[in-house]
């Protein structure tokens, strides 16, 4: 196996990333994810521990496909969106600066070729 890039979790926001801390910070707003997705589950926990710390919990709006869930965001109906890096990667591309990527990936992984 050859390993040819690495890829996680990230957050893009609109612009001005305030904080380029990632999902650090997020009890209390409004995040867009892909229902069932890896990010859903990091979401509910990071929410669970907001609610630990006696903080807001993550409101947490769940879509079928990534395009609407960056929409919401662009619309402002959404503090951000949570994704693989490079959807958000793309995402952030497509958006022609309606999106900023908001820290680094997270929780990421080697993805190779054989």
């Amino acid at each position: 196996m050859v390993t040819y890039y690495s890829a996680g979790s990230q957050l893009a926001v609109r612009p001005p990333a305030k904080k380029k801390s990632g999902p650090r910070n997020l009890c209390g707003r409004r995040i867009t994810v892909l229902d069932g997705s890896q990010q859903y589950a990091q979401l509910t926990e990071k929410s669970a521990n907001c609610v630990e710390q006696k903080k807001k919990p993550i409101r947490i709006s769940t879509f079928q496909s990534q395009a609407p869930a960056t929409q919401a965001v662009i619309n402002g109906k959404a503090y951000g969106t949570l994704a693989e890096s490079p959807v958000i990667q793309a995402a952030v591309a497509q958006s022609g600066g309606a999106l900023v990527v908001n820290g680094k990936p997270f929780d990421t992984a080697p993805y190779g070729i054989a």
